[in-house]
């Protein structure tokens, strides 16, 4: 029996999964990680730890699965998709810094100025600051010694994938995220390198065919077989949309993690004319996906239990979600929702939204609870709405993943306010399935990524709406959108009055 082991590089933690053939997981474990704070004030991940994590992970998923080394056949690698890693000429990090990092805000709104539509028009994404060409242009300027020995300029699972193999490629989804790549033909713009000053000699070369082997010492270290072949599987989005079996154009995906990526598939790369969603390629070839960034998800929620003294007591939040009605008396949330990628907001303020008198319906804890559940779910069909907007395409197939989907009330309150059914994803790791998927295909276990899909994909939980509440969600989110529009208006007004 061949088995494929998948690493996931996320943005809070490591994960390895070893799967068969059909998709099933046999092995798993996961470490956590924290990133360090750097001399100038910024987070950069601690690269010694993360590979440490990693290797203990995959050792221990080895173990799990009663596994032997040898029926690995390929590594997928896959990873969060803003971290930057800069490399020396020997290969050494000189710098790894993950999506929060913005010390490149200045910059990014000067290649804005400069070189906007230039950017969106080629490469379908914005804010620069969260990009390599910023990143570069603040090293130039505040650490020349870093910026003068860069050789490389790799995303983390390029980073990882290079350790592993002594190789240095990317993949399609990946380099789409260095700001540096036209998502329409799919390659490198020298256009596009030479207007931001980025060296075309630092980009890894773009391929999708197996990368490398792993070598004695890698293997011996991580618990595997000398030569085990290595693939770059994809971006992590990607990966988890794949997993769900989210390939057909006009299928979404809603990722409800920290964040909540909603993407949906399209049989061709389509940029947004108004600039608010992010063009990508697909990991199935010939497919493209649309993006809207709908904030934050999972983050939101351990605000919340924090604020009412449950800190990480999901199951709390579970049980008492459920004891409120639809409307949440009233509380509403409505910071969540669809993010222009033209316009960036680079810090949110909660957006919690009481009745007036809040003593005539009188909310409690359990309404606080639902009402951030509904906010998400309102966010995921207005972000919806937008794809279908510039798609010119009905959304078909929904499925929903993360850690927020783990909740069976949010998935009915999510079924309830599209007004349709939604495939829950069982298994929790989707990227790292989704890496599995790619690998397998690579191995030639599977014919096509396609084919792969279809064997090894999360089927999921149907979850059908509940007839009673669909009048009432429609109506709740009309509201709703309403109400968020007053308060983005509030919230722009109280910028301009800080400003002025």
């Amino acid at each position: 029996m061949s088995l494929v082991l998948a690493l996931d590089v996320g943005t809070s933690g490591g994960r390895a999964l070893i799967a068969d053939s059909g998709g099933k997981r046999i092995g798993s474990a996961e470490r956590r990680w924290r990133y360090r704070t750097d001399p100038d004030g910024f987070p950069v991940l601690d690269t010694g730890s993360v590979w440490a994590s990693l290797a203990s992970a995959t050792r221990e998923a080895v173990r799990s699965s009663l596994a032997r080394p040898e029926a690995i056949a390929v590594i997928g690698i896959t990873a969060q998709r803003n971290g930057v890693a800069l490399l020396d000429s020997k290969g050494q990090i000189l710098y790894a810094g993950p999506d929060s990092d913005g010390r490149a805000a200045n910059e990014g709104i000067a290649l804005e100025r400069e070189h906007g539509d230039l950017i969106y028009e080629t490469t379908g994404r914005l804010p620069a600051f969260k990009y390599l060409p910023a990143r570069l242009a603040w090293f130039r300027g505040n650490k020349p010694e870093i910026a003068n020995r860069t050789a490389h300029a790799l995303s983390f699972g390029d980073w990882i994938a290079f350790r592993l193999t002594g190789e240095i490629a990317t993949d399609p989804t990946m380099a789409a995220e260095t700001m540096c790549f036209d998502v329409r033909r799919e390659m490198w713009s020298q256009t596009l390198c030479d207007a931001l000053d980025v060296p075309s000699r630092f980009l890894p070369r773009v391929m999708t065919e197996p990368l490398g082997r792993l070598p004695e010492d890698v293997a011996r270290e991580f618990g595997l077989h000398p030569g085990t072949p290595v693939v770059r599987a994809g971006a992590d989005t990607q990966c988890a949309a794949l997993a769900m079996g989210v390939i057909e154009p006009g299928d979404v995906a809603i990722n409800a993690g920290t964040m909540m990526p909603v993407t949906q598939v399209q049989g061709e790369a389509i940029i947004d004319a108004q600039r608010r969603l992010v063009t990508s390629p697909h990991v199935v070839p010939g497919r493209s996906i649309l993006e809207v960034n709908c904030g934050e998800a999972g983050a939101l929620v351990d605000w919340l239990l924090g604020l009412i003294g449950e800190a990480g007591n999901h199951l709390w939040l579970e049980q008492s979600a459920g004891e409120s009605d639809p409307g949440s008396r009233g509380v509403a949330i409505v910071d969540p929702g669809p993010i222009n990628v033209g316009d960036y907001p680079v810090m949110r303020s909660g957006g919690l939204a009481f009745p007036i008198p809040v003593s005539a319906l009188n909310p409690g804890r359990e309404d606080l609870s639902r009402a951030v559940l509904e906010g998400v779910a309102y966010a995921a069909r207005a972000g919806i709405e937008w794809l279908q907007e510039v798609s010119g395409r009905d959304a078909g197939l929904v499925s929903v993943c993360g850690g927020l989907s783990r909740s069976p009330t949010f998935v009915r309150v999510l079924a309830g306010v599209l007004g349709r059914e939604v495939r829950r994803a069982r298994e929790p790791h989707a990227s790292a399935l989704g890496a599995a998927i790619v690998a397998a295909t690579a191995a030639g276990l599977h014919p096509t990524v396609a084919a792969a899909a279809a064997k090894m994909s999360d089927q999921g939980e149907l979850v059908r709406p509940d007839p009673n509440w669909l009048a009432l969600y429609d109506g709740l989110y009309q509201s709703w959108t309403g109400l968020r529009a007053r308060y983005e208006e509030t919230m722009m007004s109280v910028s301009d009055l800080r400003d002025s």
